[in-house]
């Protein structure tokens, strides 16, 4: 049951990684990605094996936005044990710096029966989803990178009040109910869940608590990530808060860190990558 729980949450971060739309792109990025081809929104080359997992650090550059353009973005919400769709759940669009979103960019937003929401967001859109009924744990889902090709995200998944309390008591913590709690999977320059990356957040404070998942278990005795990258934070501050990925004992970062609103009493799924 637990690993079910957990490699729900894996996939949620993992699908909305998105490098390239065209191999032109991934030459864009830099040195480290030249004659590489462009597979399925990743760049990959023939020699990236030899290059070293953090060589593109210093050297990453993103997909730009089209002025004028927006692109289709496909989401599907399962439950987190079952892996059942989860239909008529309520949720909206809305723009990263409006972090109570109260003016969302698209409202109104119902799961089919299928669990599927579609719509369409702004070219290079960097901001959230969340929900908004009560059909299952408030959560708020970052697009990271910005959005500048149709995405589609497959599977993010939604707690039950439950799974949740299941959560808190295999990490040893309590969950302050006037916090919010980031997950999140790193990856690095090959496109690969990356380990002995650290989680660390600008807004932390001594309530504050990484944890790392260990075989599909979360830990807080757990230093960092293992190859699966997958951990997070919990208890932190309501408000925006910064993601910082730090590599090994040099505490060496993956470039700018990524922006998120952490709201009281929601999770904020989010991914952290080598970025400019």
């Amino acid at each position: 049951m637990v690993s079910l729980v957990f490699a729900g949450c894996s996939a949620a971060v993992e699908s909305d990684r998105t490098q390239c739309v065209t191999d032109q792109d991934c030459g864009a990025r830099g040195k480290v990605f030249a004659g590489s081809k462009c597979v399925a929104n990743l760049c990959v080359s023939p020699n990236s094996e030899s290059v070293g997992p953090w060589a593109c650090l210093g050297d990453v550059i993103w997909p730009g936005a089209t002025a004028g353009s927006s692109h289709n973005v496909s989401i599907v919400v399962a439950d987190i044990i079952t892996g059942k769709p989860v239909p008529g759940l309520a949720m909206q669009v809305c723009y990263k710096l409006d972090i109570t979103c109260q003016t969302p960019l698209l409202p109104n937003l119902v799961s089919d029966a299928e669990g599927r929401v579609s719509f369409a967001v702004p070219s290079g859109f960097d901001g959230f989803m969340e929900s908004t009924g009560p059909e299952a744990f408030p959560f708020s889902y970052f697009f990271y990178p910005p959005v500048t090709a149709d995405r589609e995200i497959p599977n993010v998944p939604v707690l039950q009040p439950a799974a949740m309390t299941l959560f808190s008591s295999l990490v040893g913590v309590e969950l302050m109910p006037d916090r919010g709690h980031i997950l999140a999977r790193v990856y690095n320059c090959q496109g690969k869940t990356a380990e002995g990356v650290r989680y660390t957040t600008s807004a932390g404070d001594g309530w504050t608590v990484p944890f790392y998942m260990l075989a599909g278990i979360p830990s807080t005795r757990q230093s960092a990530t293992d190859s699966a990258g997958s951990g997070g934070l919990l208890n932190v501050p309501a408000g925006s808060a910064t993601v910082i990925g730090n590599i090994g004992d040099n505490g060496q970062t993956l470039g700018k860190p990524e922006s998120v609103v952490v709201r009281a009493g929601k999770i904020t799924y989010t991914a952290v990558v080598p970025s400019p």
